[in-house]
């Protein structure tokens, strides 16, 4: 689920400064847990479990460091038995009239469990749960096999996430904050995140291609032969590039040029926002005509400060499209927000609200991602 309209401007110094010097911060203070995790990672491998002085020690005399891993073949069997006494999902009928719809939503569920191959990312999920503490599982829109898209469910590693500890809060619903980074290839970049967007398609090229120039040998093994055409036709047309010498130094750490990957910032928040309601025609709900009614004001070349909706006419336009019938109140809502950003190409990709109430953090640019971690 790609953006089909963006509304952020890519260039936002100030935001990609702030992201990067609070990633800095927040690293330094989970910097002891991922050493930890990686310690215990490394120990449930046989040929890892000896520390390195001990392990030398022995070799300097002549003693074996042998070792009989028998971690994973318990957590192999622990696994075994909980997948063989799995429960299965089944949706419940609220009224009589959901009876149908209920057994729909199971079928549904089972197939999408199937095809998803959930029993193996479950295993890597509980697997990250017992050896590093924490496991999480990402829920995928995926585009490679079919052009309308396929639900994919994956394993993602926990020592990508920084959040706000809490433990009384093991799956994260209530922190104000969860930070993740993980790496990308450019063309990954392109795919996730620009696939309806000329102009981010342009900048990123241009400043992609300041990074693999520095090295024609890079550029041969890790761009493909049409982003070499593409880097060739956009980077005479692209706009807004002000990359130079000194500043491209600074934006080295966050590649990796021996795997020609680069780093993404994701920065969740929750934000308390003023909203514009209107109550439904049968008064049952709440309908939320903020969005529409700032495109309206857009659309007049109008501007909105966050804060009053004093625009009677745009108010009337969009109840007339919807259409409601209610006059609109103005209430507090707490949102969940997602900005990311590449460092290296000083491009800011994503910053919007969730399109639907979570409960977790999500993710989501052309793909969907559920970051639901379990203890």
């Amino acid at each position: 689920m790609y953006n089909k309209q963006r509304n952020w401007e890519l260039r936002d110094e100030d935001l990609l400064f702030e992201q990067m010097r609070m990633y800095n911060i927040l690293s330094s203070n989970f910097e002891p847990m991922y050493t930890a995790m990686t310690k215990s990672y490394d120990f449930t491998c046989a040929e890892l479990q000896w520390d390195k002085d001990v392990r030398q020690k022995l070799r300097d005399e002549r003693r074996p460091a042998n070792s009989y891993n028998l971690i994973r073949t318990i957590l192999n069997v622990i696994f075994s038995v909980a997948n063989e006494n799995k429960r299965k999902g089944t949706a419940k009928p609220r009224t009589g009239g959901d009876i149908q719809l209920a057994k729909t939503i199971t079928q549904v569920l089972d197939y999408f469990l199937y095809q998803a191959k959930f029993s193996r990312q479950q295993k890597r999920v509980m697997m990250d749960a017992v050896v590093a503490k924490y496991g999480v599982y990402g829920l995928n829109w995926d585009y490679k096999n079919d052009p309308e898209g396929t639900l994919e469910i994956f394993s993602c590693d926990p020592r990508e996430f920084m959040f706000e500890p809490n433990f009384a809060d093991p799956l994260w619903s209530n922190a104000s904050y969860l930070m993740r980074k993980y790496s990308l290839t450019l063309e990954e970049i392109l795919n996730q995140f620009a696939l309806n967007d000329e102009e981010m398609q342009n900048e990123i090229l241009a400043e992609a291609k300041q990074f693999f120039a520095q090295d024609t040998g890079k550029t041969d093994k890790w761009v493909s032969k049409k982003l070499k055409a593409l880097f060739s036709a956009v980077y005479e047309t692209a706009t807004g590039f002000s990359s130079s010498d000194n500043q491209f130094k600074n934006f080295l750490q966050w590649w990796n040029p021996s795997t020609g990957k680069f780093d993404i910032l994701e920065f969740h928040e929750q934000r308390t926002e003023r909203r514009l309601l209107v109550p439904s025609n049968d008064g049952k709900n709440l309908v939320d005509i903020t969005d529409p009614y700032i495109g309206v004001l857009k659309t007049n070349k109008k501007d909105f400060d966050g804060i009053r909706f004093n625009d009677n006419e745009a108010v009337d336009l969009v109840k007339q499209n919807y259409p409601l019938i209610n006059e609109p109140r103005i209430d507090l809502q707490n949102r969940r927000f997602l900005t990311a950003t590449v460092p290296s190409f000083r491009l800011k990709l994503n910053e919007q609200a969730y399109p639907f109430d979570s409960k977790y953090y999500i993710t989501f640019h052309s793909t969907v991602m559920i970051y639901t971690p379990i203890r």
